[in-house]
């Protein structure tokens, strides 16, 4: 008989087991999922600032054709709409240790993006580059050389750590970090 009374209990509140079931899992899933990720990202616009001064050693050339250059700086704006698609400008200025100009490039991306397991991965769909000063500072192949560095460094998958409702901290996959902040 104790069976019978204790199935009988079960019967009537087996509905109320499965809603709370539900809720936890609902739960679990927007605070800790990419969805939560995706949400913050399409609801701000984005602003990052980056400056590195670049130190050679001598016999090591780790920029390739740009022989000479000692500073490096770039300030980011992006904006991740809620379709996947973003669109990012980019200001870099470069300064060889011999000039007194810098270079400035104006760098503008569109493309789609999508967070999977806590990483952003971005596809980029259209670049374009205004160089608008002093051209003859770097050559062609010194220029052709920073978009194909500047395209590679884009299109690398970052893990998003939010740091506060207005701040978010990407990581490449080889450590390097990117802070982001919420305009």
């Amino acid at each position: 008989m104790p069976i019978k009374k204790l199935f009988g209990v079960f019967k009537h509140i087996w509905h109320w087991l499965l809603l709370i079931a539900s809720l936890g899992a609902s739960a679990w899933y927007y605070l800790d999922s990419d969805h939560r990720i995706e949400r913050m990202l399409s609801q701000n616009k984005w602003q990052s600032a980056e400056a590195s001064n670049i130190e050679l050693k001598a016999g090591f050339m780790p920029l390739g054709p740009l022989e000479g250059l000692n500073r490096l700086e770039q300030t980011t704006q992006m904006v991740f709409m809620p379709n996947r698609s973003f669109s990012r400008f980019t200001h870099l200025i470069l300064q060889r240790e011999d000039d007194s100009v810098p270079l400035q490039v104006h760098i503008s991306e569109t493309g789609h993006w999508e967070v999977s397991g806590g990483y952003l991965q971005m596809e980029i769909s259209d670049f374009s580059d205004v160089v608008s000063s002093h051209t003859d500072t770097f050559s062609d192949e010194e220029l052709a050389f920073i978009r194909q560095y500047y395209l590679i460094d884009s299109k690398q998958s970052r893990r998003v750590d939010v740091l506060s409702p207005q701040t978010i901290l990407l990581t490449s996959l080889n450590n390097g970090s990117r802070i982001m902040v919420a305009q």
